[in-house]
């Protein structure tokens, strides 16, 4: 079975390929600061450790980027980029609550992308502005 990571790229692949938008990994990750003391060639020790955090909310989309559209007239007739987002589970996997927030939270702003679909999300394919 693919792994989620395996999938990620087929999908930035498929989507760059058609030419359907631009999308980015959300890295994220933690580590530990202070003052380093270097042990050893393979160790270190940190006085005053702290942990800390970086990347993204928590909940963001795996990939997210943004589509190229063409303003209807009714939109003055510009292109504008919107924002796409996409969370990446393999059949087995589960949407977590806070990943649940974040997608209800994109809706509610309209965000055409992403959409929840059969316990995956999924960028929609047109968007007409309403």
């Amino acid at each position: 079975m693919m792994t989620e990571h395996e999938l990620q790229n087929l999908i930035r692949l498929h989507i760059s390929e058609n030419k359907l938008g631009t999308m980015f990994r959300a890295n994220v990750g933690s580590g530990w600061t202070g003052t380093v003391h270097k042990s050893s060639a393979r160790s270190v020790t940190i006085y005053g450790a702290r942990r800390f955090s970086t990347g993204l909310p928590a909940g963001f989309p795996d990939l997210f980027g943004f589509r190229t559209i063409t303003v209807t007239p009714n939109m003055v007739g510009k292109e504008i980029a919107v924002f796409c987002g996409i969370e990446i589970k393999k059949p087995d996997g589960k949407v977590r609550p806070v990943q649940q927030n974040m997608l209800d939270y994109l809706q509610e702003r309209e965000s055409p992308g992403p959409v929840k679909m059969q316990n995956r999300f999924f960028p929609v394919n047109s968007y007409d502005g309403t």
